[in-house]
């Protein structure tokens, strides 16, 4: 006897009232059984309404109404940290390679184009439901773009500044990178500031994110799909 498959508690933002309810019917069509528990119109009420009640998986664009989409990218990066266990499908037209890049450091995120072919994007929902993260073809393009792009910035970094940034990677403290290239540690984190500008990130967990995006970005792009 065949053991039914669990019900999925989904929860869906879109601007668009049609377009949830175009998501929904979608999602109904992939053989899996779904609770349509949340529908919202924006990022924000997405992450409020979440905390609220048991969901196993989101289906969400960038960003909603009235939300930028490096606003609405901040707020799904964080509900990654806050619900580690609800996945989340990012479904989207952007091609921001910078904000996809972001984003395609959670463990619990895929990102599909909505400009693939519709074979393209069912088989991508069902990988991705299959407990696969997923990066469809368009969005690994214009990831590979900004990649290539940042590979470029990294080596526009002073020696010292990649210096420092190889020595944190590798686990050292600023406290003990400033020892073991015999700087003040004013010095050493003069040099990280300044890297973190030219790189474009923000704060500690964006910059150790760059360490996967370097040294290991042609290897995760080349997958396509991944556990």
């Amino acid at each position: 006897m065949n053991t039914p498959s669990p019900i999925i508690n989904l929860a869906i933002m879109a601007e668009s009232p049609l377009t949830r309810l175009g998501i929904e019917q979608f999602a109904l069509s992939l053989n899996q059984e779904f609770r349509c528990q949340i529908q919202v119109a924006s990022v924000y009420q997405l992450c409020q309404r979440v905390q609220e009640q048991p969901i196993d998986l989101l289906i969400s664009g960038l960003a909603g109404s009235q939300e930028s989409a490096a606003k609405g990218v901040e707020k799904l990066i964080k509900l990654c940290f806050l619900r580690p266990e609800i996945r989340q499908i990012i479904y989207i037209y952007s091609r921001c390679g910078k904000l996809l890049h972001r984003l395609g450091h959670q463990p619990q995120v895929s990102l599909i184009s909505r400009q693939e072919t519709q074979e393209q994007v069912r088989e991508c929902f069902t990988q991705a439901l299959n407990g696969f993260r997923v990066c469809s073809p368009k969005i690994q393009a214009a990831i590979s773009g900004y990649a290539k792009e940042d590979i470029t910035v990294w080596h526009r970094l002073t020696s010292r500044e990649r210096e420092v940034l190889h020595l944190l990677f590798d686990g050292f403290s600023l406290t003990e990178v400033a020892k073991r290239l015999k700087r003040n540690i004013k010095t050493v984190s003069a040099h990280k500031r300044n890297s973190m500008q030219k790189l474009g990130v923000y704060d500690d967990a964006e910059l150790f994110a760059l360490r996967m995006h370097f040294f290991g970005a042609e290897k995760i792009l080349s997958a396509g799909f991944w556990r």
